[in-house]
C-alpha cells in the first residue's frame, strides 16, 4: 500500500502520522501506524467538514479506501462504490458491514491519530 509508516517514539495513545501539508482538501492519503504491536493500515481524508481517519481496508474485497471517490464526507470504495460516512464508519443506508473509525487531529503541523481505548470500534 503506498503511505507512509508512522509511530515509535511518541509518548501517549496520539501519533502523529502524517504532515499537515501532505494532506489536501478533498484527498485521501494511506498510512502505516504501529499501535506496538502490530502495523495498523489506515486511510486519512481532509474535506470541507474535517479530518477523518478510518481503517484502509474495505470489507468487502479488501480494497484500499484511502484513494475511493469522496462526496462530502461520504466515501465510496473505488472497487465496487461501497459506501461508507466517515464521521462513523456506517454506510448511510443498507447492510453494508461499517469500518472502523479513530480520533484525528492536527497540531504542531502534523495530523495525529489516537490509536488507544478512544478509539471507535467497528460498528455493525
Amino acid at each position: 500500500m503506498p503511505g507512509r509508516q508512522a509511530g515509535g517514539g511518541e509518548r501517549g495513545s496520539w501519533r502523529r502520522v502524517l504532515r499537515s501539508e501532505a494532506l489536501p482538501e478533498g484527498a485521501g492519503r494511506g498510512v502505516q501506524v504501529f499501535d506496538g504491536t502490530r502495523a495498523l493500515e489506515l486511510a486519512l481524508f481532509r474535506t470541507g467538514a474535517g479530518l477523518f481517519a478510518i481503517e484502509n481496508v474495505c470489507p468487502h474485497q479488501g480494497a484500499p479506501l484511502h484513494d475511493g471517490r469522496l462526496e462530502g464526507t461520504l466515501l465510496r470504495c473505488r472497487w465496487h462504490g461501497w459506501p461508507f460516512d466517515l464521521r462513523t464508519g456506517r454506510p448511510p443506508v443498507g447492510a453494508f458491514p461499517c469500518v472502523r473509525t479513530f480520533a484525528v487531529e492536527e497540531r504542531d503541523g502534523w495530523i495525529r491519530v489516537r490509536l488507544d481505548a478512544g478509539d471507535e470500534e467497528r460498528r455493525g
